[in-house]
């Protein structure tokens, strides 16, 4: 079965500047976007309903689920400060507190322990009852005779798995010093070790496979990079047009067997991760700024769905859901050196 991305909808009521970030709820219920005009959105992917608004002074630069559950999001501002909005029927209980001197703009949840990066900064706080304990800080990472002099600036963090003795692994990357494999024993604030695997590249997001064996790196020269977790080898690269040193996003989708990534000029591709091939192209505007992206597979549906926030461009702010469509129900109309998809009558 070929499957095909097509545009299912575009939010456009929610945000006035940039969409930041994007996240899809655990279990789909819900799509949170983060905007630039310091607004936090809450939407029904299903229809496109917006149902929430949380809305600030200052711009929200993450956001991520408290994970597991369906019904809080944490954000990230840039002036340090870091908010939980509770989901209710009919409103959002708001609470916060100041956890950086630099902007948060890295945010990661697993099983009541909150990781954020700021800049240099990377701190890990426990959930204590309502609130957010400080639990440990981390190091910065082991630096090499290429980078030793190179700014430390946190691009992203991603919880594994605990393993047997319950330690908690955070993947932390960096702008100019690869990414480190923090290991934690849950609860103890000093049992905090690092180890440093140079990806020789800049590195402005990444993604986690599934299977937690992989992870992909954007970097802002050449496009996106494979590497085992483990052993810090490179397993494939994908060469993408960046066309500015900004950070642009990139995710694993399909179980880790496809990588989807934007950057600053409108595209938006589908890879396969084995072969290599090219698959898909989400299309956009040519000066569309694609900041954001987000995943979720509906077993119940058996859809896939993708998400992708605009800062700029055209088409203003619009957050653009694309869903999976089976190739073989359509057939290929051309027009000149144009084609276009249509449904066919079965």
């Amino acid at each position: 079965m070929v499957l095909r991305y097509l545009e299912a909808m575009r939010l456009t009521r929610g945000h006035s500047s940039g969409v930041s970030a994007l996240a899809f709820s655990p279990g789909g219920t819900y799509l949170a976007s983060a905007g630039l005009d310091g607004k936090a959105c809450i939407w029904n992917p299903s229809d496109g309903r917006l149902l929430h608004v949380f809305s600030n002074a200052v711009p929200i630069l993450t956001l991520t689920w408290d994970s597991p559950g369906e019904d809080t999001v944490i954000c990230g501002l840039q002036d340090g400060t870091i908010v939980s909005l509770a989901i209710d029927e009919d409103h959002l209980s708001v609470t916060g507190f100041w956890a950086h001197s630099y902007p948060v703009e890295c945010l990661a949840t697993s099983n009541g322990l909150l990781a954020s990066g700021a800049h240099e900064e990377v701190r890990v706080w426990k959930r204590m009852d309502a609130a957010w304990v400080k639990e440990s800080e981390l190091q910065g990472p082991p630096k090499t005779s290429v980078n030793r002099l190179l700014q430390v600036v946190v691009t992203s963090l991603h919880w594994l798995p605990a393993d047997s003795q319950d330690h908690a692994l955070l993947v932390v990357t960096y702008l100019n010093h690869g990414y480190s494999n923090t290991r934690t024993n849950v609860g103890v604030s000093d049992a905090l070790t690092a180890s440093l695997t140079d990806t020789q590249s800049i590195s402005a997001d990444a993604s986690i496979s599934r299977d937690a064996k992989h992870i992909a790196i954007s970097n802002v020269i050449s496009g996106f990079d494979v590497y085992s977790i483990d052993s810090g080898q490179d397993v494939c690269s994908f060469g993408h047009t960046v066309g500015e040193h900004r950070k642009i996003p990139v995710l694993f989708i399909h179980d880790g067997r496809a990588l989807v990534g934007g950057n600053v000029q409108g595209d938006v591709h589908l890879w396969d991760v084995q072969s290599g091939r090219k698959l898909h192209s989400l299309l956009h505007q040519n000066d569309d700024q694609i900041l954001a992206l987000a995943a979720h597979y509906d077993p119940a549906l058996d859809t896939f769905l993708i998400a992708t926030g605009v800062l700029a461009g055209s088409s203003e702010s619009i957050i653009h859901v694309w869903e999976t469509e089976e190739l073989g129900m359509y057939r290929k109309i051309y027009i000149g050196s144009i084609f276009i998809l249509t449904h066919m009558i079965v």
